[in-house]
């Protein structure tokens, strides 16, 4: 949502929240679970499509 948002204004140089490393580690416990998910799925003017899946 962050990056959507910074998107839409207009941002060039957007950086990403820092994180703790115990909040990492959970995170990243919780979506190995979720082998498959599709994270993101873009394309753009030039004809480049991008998706991440776990």
């Amino acid at each position: 949502m962050l990056v959507n948002r910074a998107i839409q204004k207009g941002k060039k140089n957007f950086q990403i929240p820092y994180i703790n490393w115990d909040d990492l580690k959970l995170l990243l416990k919780e979506l190995s679970k979720e082998k498959g998910l599709l994270l993101l799925e873009t394309s753009f003017k030039d004809g480049t499509e991008v998706t991440i899946k776990l």
